[in-house]
């Protein structure tokens, strides 16, 4: 419908005509002559092959503002690449619908650069491999430091060092305790006592005798009598149990039945069974333990026998030479480690329990932690200054590689499309035009600088698409900052969003918008 702005205009135009009629017939009764019919303004073509009018938008009697326009698409895009290249995939044809991101055309040479991509992938991955491999050396650094400093604290603390002290006199009495035994041991074989030796197997044969004579003492037989007193009364126990288990079972109720030889209740006659097995497993047990004892110290006392007639056999061969190598060999090595001791000891001693060695092997563990942090933190610059240089690689060839891909800015159709398979590209060659024509617009292309000050975001319009012959309502959603040359007046454009997108509207159809009033 036409706003009262449209039929202001209108109105004007008829009182215009009608004007002029009265003018005609006035001219005709003057017997004037007949007037020549003088042709509107014929637009003219501009530098672009646009048309031009000597005049752009215009301003009604009423003060309501008019201008021509087209219909655009909201977004639209003529797309191409921006390097040379030979096209080897077309994804798309004219009317074809897109997404945002959806490939449309791609040049050979994707497998290369590609493969560049994912070597500098590769170096970004060990830089930053390197990079944390370098923070855990330092941090490794750091915890050595403190341990080798510790270390040298604990050290020189007080009762640490007498402790270390004390432990060192005690290591000199071991030693000493130990040269002592090897030195007695060495006399025991370069001069044997053979009496002592004739002493020991006399006792181990008094010993024998002995454990013998102690076997065939030992009476079992009292032991014996019990078992078979104990047998026997198992056997009546068991005569009862069992009786007075049948019994039970004919009368569950009874509390006392007659069993073998007596009245019984059952609990007594299970515990007198119980009662009686144990008796004859202890005394059993008894008499094994005997015999095994007896048999046990023979066999002992037959050991230590053998053994001290060998070794009286031993050193009545005279003394052995490498075993007497041997114990001189323990005897030196017990005193030098005894010396050592000793010394070890004096140096405590002279720094107040401190051994200057380990106090010195302490101080070069901080020194050699201290130079593997400066060794960590310098790898950690290298590795820092590796990383930005492999990332820049890697955004190169990526971005190398999407030059060599063309997709969809936004979601829309394929208007035109201007390329097919193993042709050449060139930068700045337009290639495909995508356009939303799913969400159109009007774009003026007339209003004045001077009308233009009329108009405000938000404003209302009627808009009349000429090649459908309808009106649609619109609003002001985008006035230009800057201007275009029209025929040599500057204009500005407005962009217009349209209510409602009517069925076969087109990009570029043209229209005529009519501002309402504020």
């Amino acid at each position: 419908m036409v706003r009262e702005g449209w039929r202001a205009v209108i109105a004007q135009g008829v009182f215009r005509l009608c004007i002029g009629a009265v003018a005609l017939v006035l001219v005709a009764s003057c017997s004037s002559p007949v007037p020549t019919l003088v042709p509107a303004a014929t637009p003219t073509l501009g530098a672009s092959g646009a048309a031009q009018s000597s005049s752009s938008s215009s301003t009604s009697s009423s003060g309501l503002v008019t201008a021509s326009g087209e219909i655009v698409p909201a977004q639209k895009a003529d797309l191409g690449f921006a390097v040379t290249g030979l096209v080897g995939v077309v994804s798309v044809k004219v009317g074809d619908r897109v997404q945002a991101g959806q490939t449309l055309v791609q040049l050979k040479g994707q497998e290369r650069l590609a493969a560049d991509v994912a070597n500098a992938q590769q170096q970004v991955a060990a830089a930053q491999q390197e990079s944390e491999a370098a923070q855990q050396a330092l941090v490794d650094a750091q915890r050595q430091v403190l341990d080798a400093r510790k270390a040298i604290t604990d050290m020189l603390d007080s009762t640490a060092t007498a402790l270390n002290l004390n432990q060192a006199q005690m290591n000199v009495a071991d030693l000493q305790k130990q040269i002592e035994d090897a030195k007695r041991n060495l006399g025991y074989l370069t001069s044997p006592d053979v009496k002592y030796y004739q002493d020991q197997v006399k006792q181990a044969q008094d010993a024998l005798t002995s454990a013998q004579e102690n076997a065939t003492l030992v009476d079992v037989g009292q032991l014996q009598v019990q078992l078979r007193a104990a047998q026997q009364q198992l056997a009546t126990a068991t005569n009862v149990y069992n009786n007075a288990k049948d019994a039970y079972a004919e009368c569950p109720s009874c509390n006392k039945v007659w069993a073998y030889d007596r009245m019984i209740s059952w609990d007594d006659a299970v515990r007198l069974y119980a009662d009686a097995t144990s008796q004859v497993q202890q005394i059993q047990t008894q008499i094994d333990q005997a015999q095994r004892g007896t048999s046990q110290s023979v066999s002992t006392a037959q050991d230590d026998l053998k053994q001290a007639t060998d070794r009286l056999s031993f050193y009545l061969k005279g003394p052995d030479a490498i075993r007497v190598e041997q114990a001189q060999a323990n005897v030196s090595l017990l005193q030098a480690q005894l010396d050592k001791a000793q010394s070890d000891a004096e140096k405590l001693k002279a720094n107040s329990g401190v051994d200057p060695d380990k106090l010195k092997a302490a101080q070069d563990d901080v020194t050699t932690a201290e130079e593997a942090v400066a060794a960590a933190q310098a790898r950690i610059v290298t590795a820092q200054a590796r990383l930005p240089a492999a990332q820049a690689s890697l955004a190169a060839a990526q971005a190398a590689l999407d030059d060599l891909t063309l997709t969809a800015p936004f979601s829309g159709v394929v208007v035109s499309l201007d390329i097919g398979p193993g042709e050449v590209v060139v930068p700045g060659q337009v290639l495909l035009r995508l356009g939303d024509l799913d969400h159109l617009q009007v774009e003026t292309t007339d209003l004045s600088e001077i009308d233009v000050q009329q108009v405000r975001l938000g404003q209302s319009a009627d808009i009349y698409i000429e090649a459908l012959r309808s009106t649609v309502h619109g609003k002001v959603i985008r006035i230009a900052s800057d201007s275009t040359k029209l025929g040599g007046d500057v204009v500005y454009a407005v962009t217009l969003q349209l209510a409602q997108q009517p069925a076969g509207l087109r990009w570029g159809m043209s229209v005529k918008v009519g501002f309402n009033s504020q």
